[in-house]
C-alpha cells in the first residue's frame, strides 16, 4: 500500500514537472540560449577573480546584443501560451492600485511636502504647499516631464535642504536629485525662494 502510494505521488510529481517545462500542451519548451563562456581573469589585492561572462557587459558589442535578443525571443516563446493569463493578472493587479493618489504630507518649516501620482502617468510628482494643505500647490519636481524622450528614467535620491542666509531677506530651499540614465549623475534641480 505504501509503495503504491509512493509510486503514484512520484509519477504525479514527475508529470507535473514535465508539464511545467513544456508550453502547457505537453510539448517541450524551446531550448534556452546559452551564453558563450569567454574567461576573463582579474587580479585584485592578491586575489584572482574569474568571470566567464564578463563580455556581456559590453553593451555596444553586436554579439551581446544578439545574445540578449535571443534570450528575449526565448522568453517570448516560452511565455506565449500564458499570454491571456498574464494579461488577466496584470489587469487584476492594476485594479488594486490607486493610480491617482498622494503621499501623507509632512511639514518642514513653513511648507507641507508630499508626492502625488496621476492615472496614466509613470512617475510621481514632488509638490509642496505653504502654511496649509488648502494653499496653492507648488510643483517642485515633475518626473514625468523630465522623463520625456528617455528610454529609462530613475531618480535615485530626492532631497530638500534648507539653507539659511543671514544677510538676505529670503530663505533658499535647494533641491538636488540624482538621475540614472546609463551612468549616475547628480544635478541641482532648482532654487525656491520665499520672501520673509
Amino acid at each position: 500500500m505504501v509503495l503504491v502510494l509512493f509510486t503514484l505521488i512520484t509519477t504525479f510529481t514527475l508529470n507535473r514537472a514535465a508539464l511545467a517545462q513544456s508550453n502547457g500542451n505537453g510539448v517541450a519548451a524551446p531550448k534556452p540560449p546559452m551564453a558563450e563562456k569567454k574567461t576573463k581573469t582579474t587580479k585584485i589585492h592578491g586575489e584572482t577573480l574569474v568571470d566567464d561572462y564578463f563580455w556581456l557587459r559590453e553593451k555596444s558589442n553586436p554579439a551581446v546584443i544578439a545574445y540578449l535578443e535571443s534570450e528575449n525571443a526565448h522568453t517570448e516563446a516560452v511565455m506565449k501560451p500564458s499570454a491571456a493569463f498574464q494579461e488577466k493578472l496584470y489587469k487584476e493587479m492594476v485594479g488594486h492600485i490607486k493610480e491617482t493618489d498622494s503621499s501623507v504630507p509632512y511639514r518642514w518649516g513653513d511648507y507641507f511636502y508630499y508626492t502625488r501620482t496621476e492615472q496614466g502617468k509613470q512617475y510621481p510628482t514632488y509638490c509642496r504647499k505653504l502654511g496649509s494643505l488648502d494653499a496653492k500647490e507648488e510643483v517642485i519636481l515633475d518626473q514625468n516631464e523630465l522623463a520625456k524622450g528617455l528610454k529609462f528614467f530613475n531618480i535615485g535620491a530626492f532631497v530638500v535642504s534648507k539653507i539659511y542666509e543671514p544677510d538676505s531677506c529670503f530663505r533658499k530651499v535647494s533641491i538636488a536629485w540624482a538621475v540614472l540614465c546609463g551612468r549616475p549623475t547628480i544635478r541641482p534641480c532648482s532654487s525656491l525662494r520665499k520672501t520673509q
